[in-house]
Order: C-alpha cells, then sequence, then structure tokens
C-alpha cells in the first residue's frame, strides 16, 4: 500500500513516502482490512424447469387429433370414434372416448405452449457491502 519514492535533486537520500493509487485512504474510504462486496438477489423463473418430454406416440395422437378436429370439423366424440377405427389408444393405452380426447389434446397443447414463453431474469435488492 505504501511506496517509496527517492528524490533526484537532493545531496542525501531523502525518502518520500508515496500512496499506492489503489490506497483505501485516496478513494476517500478508511478501509481497515474490509473488502468490497456486491450482493444480489437474482430471482428465475421458468416454464422449462422439470417438464417431462412427448413420446412419440403423444405427439402423433395430437397431430392426429388436430387434424380431424380442426381440418375435417369433427365434434370431440367424432374424433374418438375415428381414432378407435384408426386403431389408436389414448395416451395410457385404453380406448378413446371424448372426454379423453379433448383431455389429452388440451394438456399437449398447453406443453407446447409452455415452451415458448419467455420469463426475463428479475434483479432486487442490489447492494454494496464491507466485510
Amino acid at each position: 500500500m505504501w511506496g517509496f519514492e527517492q528524490k533526484e535533486n537532493s545531496k542525501t537520500p531523502h525518502m518520500k513516502p508515496t500512496r499506492s493509487q489503489w490506497s483505501s485512504y485516496k478513494r476517500g474510504v478508511l478501509n481497515y482490512g474490509k473488502k468490497p462486496h456486491l450482493v444480489l438477489e437474482i430471482s428465475v423463473k421458468s416454464s422449462k424447469l422439470n417438464t417431462p418430454k412427448l413420446s412419440k406416440k403423444q405427439v402423433s395422437l395430437y397431430e392426429k387429433i388436430c387434424e380431424l378436429r380442426f381440418d375435417k370439423n369433427l365434434t370431440w366424440k367424432q374424433v374418438a370414434d375415428r381414432l378407435n377405427e384408426l386403431g389408436y389408444t389414448s395416451s395410457r393405452g385404453v380406448v378413446n372416448t371424448s372426454s379423453t380426447v379433448c383431455s389429452s389434446y388440451f394438456k399437449i397443447r398447453k406443453y407446447f405452449e409452455r415452451q415458448n414463453i419467455y420469463y426475463p431474469p428479475d434483479v432486487d435488492n442490489v447492494k454494496l457491502s464491507w466485510e
């Protein structure tokens, strides 16, 4: 922290103390061995934590439901009957009913919608402490 420089024009070597540019005294703060720490509180919110992946069967079932329901304008009951005719079973491997088809559609759609949500990080309680 302290250095010494010698005067050049003097016959006797005289040492003049100089302060380091990083001296805490020069910065206007007396630092008694404490070091600055930046304390942050960062909150991270994400919809992508611990979401299970969809199987190929679930994705193909969802695509078929969308095709029948929206492209061919069938009711949920008609979609369930058509899926049973084509040999599709529900996600759990049982016969399709209007409620299982509707439930599967909305749950899988919610999964895909969740993939596109962005939550920016939230930084709170920023402070500089001396420890």
